[in-house]
């Protein structure tokens, strides 16, 4: 009589090995990629310039000053508009607030061009403190960028990526007229 021998047949280890694959496969698809949240960053700050453009024609063609507040206590940003001697919250069509629970952002305002000069002159009525004792001062709220009747806006940039992403964008003005998007390293947030 043969002794039988004992172990694995060929099929048998193709087959485990095959079951192990398809499982590593299916966890390596459920990560997040550094890619999707460097797209979702990418998309925000498209989104963010789409929404300024919107603010400017806003302000323009309503001959009131219009502001972009960014509340880092709520983790969200807002366009503000100007108006009863006051900043008051802008909820027209495509300017409503918007969450950054999921983004990192730094904030710099630059001193740049032209439109400084005519922030300084109208920072006494847009900025002015109230006379009003009852009002208390954390419920103001006062926009980091301004944008002008004119259809100027503040020289700023803005860098912000999905936390736990590799890649930063920054939206930044140029000019009083344009609004560039550009990407870094993560470095900027």
């Amino acid at each position: 009589m043969m002794a039988r021998a004992r172990g694995f047949t060929l099929i048998e280890i193709l087959l485990v090995m095959a079951i192990i694959a398809i499982m590593a496969s299916a966890v390596v698809m459920t990560l997040p990629s550094s890619k999707d949240n460097d797209n979702q960053a990418r998309e925000l700050a498209g989104r963010l310039k789409l929404q300024l453009d919107i603010a400017r024609q806003y302000a323009m063609l309503r001959q009131r000053p219009v502001g972009l507040f960014l509340d880092s206590e709520n983790r969200r940003y807002e366009f503000l508009q100007w108006q009863q001697q006051q900043w008051q919250p802008l909820r027209q069509r495509g300017l409503k607030p918007q969450s950054l629970d999921d983004y990192e952002w730094n904030f710099n305002r630059n001193l740049g061009f032209a439109v400084q000069a005519n922030e300084q002159q109208n920072d006494d009525f847009l900025l002015a403190e109230s006379d009003d004792s009852d009002e208390q001062e954390d419920e103001l709220k006062q926009p980091q960028v301004m944008i002008l009747p004119s259809g100027e806006i503040a020289d700023f940039s803005l860098t912000f990526r999905v936390i736990g992403g590799l890649r930063s964008v920054q939206l930044e003005t140029e000019t009083a007229w344009q609004i560039n998007v550009t990407e870094g390293d993560g470095n900027g947030a």
